[in-house]
This record gives structure tokens, C-alpha cells and sequence, in this order.
């Protein structure tokens, strides 16, 4: 027996490890990416049903002629932000498509990765979409009800400021909540499915891996 001889069933083993290895990370990230789809489905859900609870409310309030103009501005706002909040989930969600059934392994994590920095993309930006349009709505809201008041300002100011303080105080949470989901769920579902469409690549750039 020669080296060569020594060399193929070291090779063959070590091939045959790496091939194992690769099929136990597929079947982990897949799994993480079908509960990824899930969670994102059930936000959106969500989201979508407290949007169309504070739209029926505000637009019910907005258009009775009680309230200041102002303060029916700040409703209208909040409406608006709301409906901003349903068009930007559901159209982060559709872009791209859902990933198909007869898709390659390979094909299936670049578009996974693709969908995970779409949602990485957004969480990391919800003060621009999420919070402000209906916080800043808050705001107004608030100064409406108050400025047009019999009270003297050095009462209607303060209780303002405190208002508006915490509503600041709230998209500040609700910054902290996504950043933390980031960090905890998207980065490293990210770092699995890049990890795993490298593997697929050098293995076997050029086949179709199912």
C-alpha cells in the first residue's frame, strides 16, 4: 500500500464529514428561516390590527367638530402614521417574493439573505417610518387641546412638556425593543445563512444544490 493508497479514504472521510456538517447547518438555518418567515407574518398581522383599532378611533374622533383644529390635525397625523406603518411592513414583506418551494438550497439562502437585510434595513431606521409620524401627531394632539385652553401657560407649557416628554420617552422604548431584536434575532440569522450560502458556493459553485 502506497500513500496514495492512504490518502483516498482520508480524503473520502473528510469529504464525507464536511458533507454531513454542511446538511446538519442547512437543516438548522432553513429551520431558523421558516420561524423567521413566521414572525414576521404574525407582526405584520399585528401591526395591521392595531393600525385599523387607532385609525377607527382617531378618524371617529377627527371628524367630530368638539375638538380644536389644531388638535384634529394631530389626529389626522396619527391616522396617516398608522397607515404609513401597515404600507411599509406589508410592502418590506412582498418585495422580492416569498421564497418558492423548488428554489435550490443555494437560491434559497441568497434570497433568504436578501430578506433578513430588508428587515434588518428597517428596524434599524423605525424612528423615520414608525414612531415619529404618529408620536410627533401625539404632540400636536396634545398642544391642541391645550393652547386653546382657559388655562394660563404657565400651567398649559408644563403639562405639555411633560407630554410630549413622554412620548419621546415611548419612541425611545420602542427604539431600544427593535434594536435589541436586531441584534438577538436578525444578525445572527444573518451570519447563519451567510455562513451557509459560502459554504454552498465553494462546495459546488457551479450545480444546482438542492
Amino acid at each position: 500500500m502506497n500513500l496514495d493508497d492512504l490518502k483516498e479514504p482520508w480524503r473520502r472521510r473528510n469529504r464525507d464529514l464536511a458533507e454531513t456538517s454542511l446538511d446538519e447547518l442547512a437543516a438548522g438555518v432553513v429551520t431558523r428561516a421558516a420561524t423567521f418567515e413566521r414572525n414576521i407574518w404574525r407582526r405584520d398581522r399585528i401591526e395591521t390590527a392595531a393600525a385599523a383599532f387607532v385609525v377607527g378611533v382617531f378618524a371617529f374622533f377627527a371628524l367630530r367638530s368638539v375638538y380644536p383644529p389644531m388638535a384634529r390635525v394631530g389626529m389626522v397625523m396619527i391616522i396617516l402614521g398608522a397607515l404609513e406603518v401597515v404600507l411599509v411592513l406589508h410592502w418590506t414583506r412582498r418585495h422580492g417574493g416569498q421564497p418558492s418551494a423548488d428554489l435550490s438550497l443555494t437560491e434559497f439562502c441568497r434570497q433568504q439573505l436578501a430578506r433578513v437585510e430588508r428587515q434588518i434595513r428597517l428596524l434599524r431606521c423605525v424612528n423615520w417610518w414608525y414612531t415619529s409620524p404618529p408620536l410627533v401627531g401625539a404632540c400636536v394632539f396634545f398642544a391642541g387641546l391645550l393652547l386653546v385652553e382657559p388655562l394660563p401657560w404657565q400651567i398649559s407649557l408644563p403639562i405639555l412638556a411633560v407630554l410630549c416628554g413622554l412620548v419621546l420617552l415611548i419612541g425611545w422604548w420602542v427604539y431600544r425593543i427593535n434594536q435589541r431584536a436586531v441584534v438577538r434575532e436578525l444578525l445572527p440569522l444573518h451570519k447563519e445563512l451567510s455562513a451557509l450560502y459560502a459554504s454552498l458556493a465553494d462546495s459546488n459553485p457551479e450545480a444546482d444544490i438542492q
